[in-house]
């Protein structure tokens, strides 16, 4: 099973054994839920979130655009080869940064053919929606409809402002469906909420004012609403490039005092991760430490596959000591009914060419 563009991704998938089921609502998959997901939640609860198979509800996952789903009795979820380009490339002096965008908007939008008397464009004030709308403004003026959501709190004098801005300065038709969300709020007596329906996680906590916008829109004859994504990403830093966005673990109960012990302890596994699995040795190599020399290569190799993160495990104290010596850290220690175990893990780094190629 494939999810593919125009609105029919992402799927969420269920299994009971002999079934896949799927739904693009995932409440329709409440029954397959055992429990809640604490590697996910540990996500959510941090703002560290991710838009990938895993839910917040163990059972359901999410088939996102361009994923395949396999199932003959055991589910699994493939994804496209990672990008080529992991980090950004250097720009030559005659590079035209704005018109590449402004290609690579014309032809997703190309590929989508619109009918503008049933579209809406979604207009927030904000960078993501903004350069969208901009970009179908001066290719459709006076053609295009708009809506928004008003926020409350300290942006919203910002938001207004900058939505007039944008309205009188490009040519938008006249229709503007706004619904003010300091008037409905998250925990209004008419919310579903509020009679115990179920609500997605991922779309609070404006479920309600959202709902409400979707059924104004609805009632004038809207199919499609288009938005933004991915403008505070292509601007943002990166955690490698700005260290106080990734705090260490210790620190973040301090940081962020809602978070618990639970939460604190699935943090280390909430992102991905290389497992490294045990290596054995000949006695006739052991001087050269072959083991340590595999260690080493997998480091660099879940870096430049966008890891950030190589884990192992192990039964014994020694090997523990060992591993340390190669950079990796005991994070758990999980007491089987047998034996114990012992998980370490340390961070994903690249390492020069020659460095690589001498061993």
């Amino acid at each position: 099973m494939t999810a593919g563009p125009c609105g029919t991704a992402p799927i969420y998938l269920a299994a009971d054994g002999a079934t896949l089921h799927g739904s693009w609502d995932m409440a329709d998959l409440r029954s397959h839920v055992p429990g809640l997901s604490v590697r996910e939640a540990a996500r959510l609860l941090t703002f560290r979130p991710r838009y990938g198979s895993e839910t917040l509800f163990e059972g359901i996952y999410r088939l996102t655009e361009r994923a395949t789903a396999h199932y003959g009795g055991a589910r699994h979820i493939s994804y496209p080869p990672p990008a080529l380009h992991l980090r950004p490339r250097e720009l030559t002096d005659s590079a035209d940064v704005l018109g590449a965008f402004r290609t690579a908007i014309d032809t997703a939008l190309d590929l989508r053919p619109l009918d503008q008397d049933s579209t809406v464009w979604h207009l927030t004030g904000g960078f993501d929606s903004g350069v969208i709308a901009t970009r179908a403004a001066q290719r459709w003026p006076d053609q295009l409809d708009t809506a928004a959501l008003l926020i409350a709190g300290p942006g919203r004098a910002q938001q207004a402002r900058r939505r007039e801005q944008m309205r009188s300065r490009l040519a938008f038709s006249p229709p503007d469906t706004v619904v003010d969300a300091a008037a409905d709020p998250p925990l209004h007596p008419a919310c579903a909420r509020m009679s115990g329906a179920p609500i997605s996680p991922y779309e609070e906590p404006l479920y309600h004012p959202f709902h409400l916008l979707a059924q104004a829109l609805s009632g004038q004859g809207t199919r499609v609403v288009i938005t933004g994504l991915g403008g505070d990403e292509m601007v943002a830093v990166s955690r490698e490039e700005f260290p106080l966005l990734d705090p260490p673990i210790s620190q973040v109960g301090r940081i962020l005092p809602w978070v618990g012990k639970t939460a604190l302890d699935a943090l280390p596994f909430a992102d991905d991760a290389t497992y490294l699995y045990s290596t054995c040795t000949h006695p006739a190599y052991r001087t050269t430490h072959p083991g340590t020399l595999i260690a080493r290569w997998a480091v660099d190799h879940a870096a430049r596959q966008g890891r950030r993160r190589v884990r192992r495990g192990c039964y014994f104290p020694g090997l523990v000591t060992y591993y340390q010596q190669q950079g990796f850290a005991l994070r758990h220690t999980v007491e089987r009914t047998h034996r114990t175990v012992y998980l370490l893990a340390r961070r994903a780094e690249q390492r020069a060419a020659g460095d690589r190629t001498s061993e």
